[in-house]
């Protein structure tokens, strides 16, 4: 089933499947060259904007401040999301503040570390794919559609649009 979502609908539905998810954080080297590394997602705002910790001085730091065009890729379990968007990199104490956490310190000297800064995501484009009844449901369903040569409804896909 295809429903498309838009404004706030489809900022929960990012929410739901993004906060406090890892994901895919994709920058661009040069023309289609894609480099990938995971990320955890702190949150997905009120606007729709990933935010993420990063390093100041990391390559994907200087790759994002080179060409602003990112991807972030998802997969919760029974839910994904491709977020197609531009990327800003900056300082906010606050939310610094926020978000900071113990496990963070694997990556930093602290919420005070000079090199801590924010990237936060604002989307041009989403989609979402969801199974309608969890993983091992779904593929049951896969598998009887399959022997039987029928179709099958197993989820509900379509486009975000903030």
């Amino acid at each position: 089933m295809i429903k498309h979502l838009s404004d706030q609908e489809a900022i929960e539905k990012m929410q739901a499947i993004a906060n406090r998810q890892v994901c895919f954080l994709c920058t661009y080297t040069m023309p289609y060259r894609q480099e990938a590394r995971p990320m955890t997602t702190l949150e997905v705002d009120a606007e729709g904007n990933f935010l993420f910790f990063v390093k100041n001085d990391e390559d994907g730091t200087q790759q994002i401040r080179q060409r602003k065009e990112v991807d972030l890729l998802y997969n919760n379990g029974s839910s994904y999301l491709a977020v197609h968007g531009e990327a800003t990199i900056y300082r906010d104490q606050s939310k610094i503040d926020k978000f900071y956490n113990p496990i963070a310190n694997v990556w930093f000297d602290g919420k005070d570390d000079p090199s801590l800064m924010i990237l936060e995501v604002k989307p041009t484009d989403a989609h979402y794919w969801t199974t309608a009844e969890g993983k091992i449901v779904t593929l049951y369903k896969m598998a009887k559609a399959t022997l039987a040569g029928e179709e099958v409804n197993i989820g509900v896909t379509g486009d975000l649009n903030i």
